[in-house]
């Protein structure tokens, strides 16, 4: 089975929207077609009059499940099964549980649109967690395709520690 997996970044503008497209947060205000739209970031960042003309199913945790008189259908997503099933809690982002729930329902090819991670921001933190899902799906037989301009499971420069560059002798580390 094939998806899509759409975020905020700069290469959501590549997206062909070709196969079934999920999106997390608020995805919804640029993308062309969604098929799922999830949610683990407050609603309350989010114009609830925009929302109720987005047509997707939305998929959201517990505490942030949108319970209200909008045409969307909701789904909790199922957190303890999907902790159970591959014995990890390193979510660090929309991204992550999108990822994770992919592996879970056997989805065995995804390219990741918009899903980036460069710069100095929120991106830094969640950039593990991304490249850890990628890599238990990589690991299972599947495939994660990235465009051209993504940092997902790519050194800062594309080198190769140890073979291509060494950090110099007066590099800080952290103890």
């Amino acid at each position: 089975m094939e998806l899509i997996i759409l975020g905020r970044g700069p290469t959501h503008y590549l997206c062909p929207y070709d196969k079934e497209v999920w999106a997390c947060n608020g995805c919804y205000s640029f993308a062309k077609r969604l098929d799922k739209l999830f949610f683990f970031d407050s609603i309350d960042l989010f114009d609830i009059n925009e929302l109720s003309e987005v047509k997707a199913e939305l998929v959201t945790t517990e505490v942030n499940a949108i319970k209200c008189k909008h045409q969307l259908k909701t789904t909790i997503y199922p957190l303890e099964e999907i902790v159970e099933k591959f014995q990890s809690v390193f979510f660090t982002s929309t991204i992550c549980y999108m990822l994770a729930y992919a592996l879970h329902l056997g989805y065995n090819k995804i390219d990741l649109y918009g899903i980036d991670h460069v710069g100095a921001n929120s991106y830094t933190f969640e950039k593990p967690g991304v490249d850890y899902w990628v890599g238990r799906i990589q690991q299972s037989g599947g495939t994660v395709t990235t465009p051209l301009g993504s940092a997902v499971c790519r050194t800062i420069d594309g080198k190769l520690y140890g073979y291509n560059y060494h950090y110099p002798k007066d590099f800080i580390r952290i103890r």
